[in-house]
């Protein structure tokens, strides 16, 4: 089953569209800005506004997407 956070990333990627995400990582969670590169089995590529710089996501770890206009 795809989840909605996925689908999410992938029509934004398609759509070159970015994203807000909430991201836990460990104990700590986050809101970033991030414009999707690449989508590969679990992980997410992505410039994050907040480092300023390429990372990878666990997709499983993204606890909610939106895309913005």
């Amino acid at each position: 089953m795809v989840s909605l956070v996925r689908k999410t990333l992938e029509t934004a990627l398609k759509k070159n569209l970015p994203v807000m995400i909430v991201y836990q990582s460990g104990d700590v969670i986050t809101q970033r800005s991030i414009r999707v590169t690449e989508i590969d089995g679990k992980n997410v590529r992505a410039y994050c506004n907040l480092r300023k710089r390429v990372r990878v996501f666990s997709i499983e770890n993204i606890l909610s997407a939106q895309m913005m206009m």
